[in-house]
């Protein structure tokens, strides 16, 4: 959660900190339609706008 940074308030934004990409590339070799959110969680598992 970045919280208020140089005076602006971001809310409940974040910063992508990791990728778990074996998850991906298996679906893509699988041939699926994978689809990334711009949701994520923080350490403590509120949910955040990355």
């Amino acid at each position: 959660r970045r919280g208020v940074v140089d005076g602006i308030d971001y809310g409940a934004t974040g910063e992508v900190k990791k990728i778990d990409i074996s998850q991906i590339q298996e679906r893509l070799e699988a041939d699926c339609i994978v689809v990334v959110s711009n949701l994520g969680y923080s350490s403590s598992g509120e949910v955040l706008n990355c």
